[in-house]
């Protein structure tokens, strides 16, 4: 793998997470002029609120020290 890759990859892919993330972004705003307007982004907002609260539960998990990250247990959390 060519170093600059390897480098934006970094240890666990964030670097090519981003890079998806701005692609995405990028052909969606050029797909939509409209997909920058602060309706747009109180939906992604909104939408994502679910994700979030379960994430919340599963770090609680995780920082407890009780490693079961099955869905019920999160949900117990969350």
């Amino acid at each position: 793998m060519s170093g600059t890759l390897a480098r934006l990859r970094g240890p666990n892919n964030e670097g090519l997470l981003v890079a998806v993330i701005v692609v995405v972004v990028v052909a969606m705003a050029l797909a939509s002029p409209a997909f920058f307007t602060a309706s747009t982004f109180f939906a992604l907002v909104r939408s994502s609120m679910v994700p979030l609260i379960f994430a919340l539960g599963v770090l609680l998990v995780l920082i407890s020290g009780g490693i079961d990250v099955s869905f019920p247990a999160i949900a117990i959390f969350a």
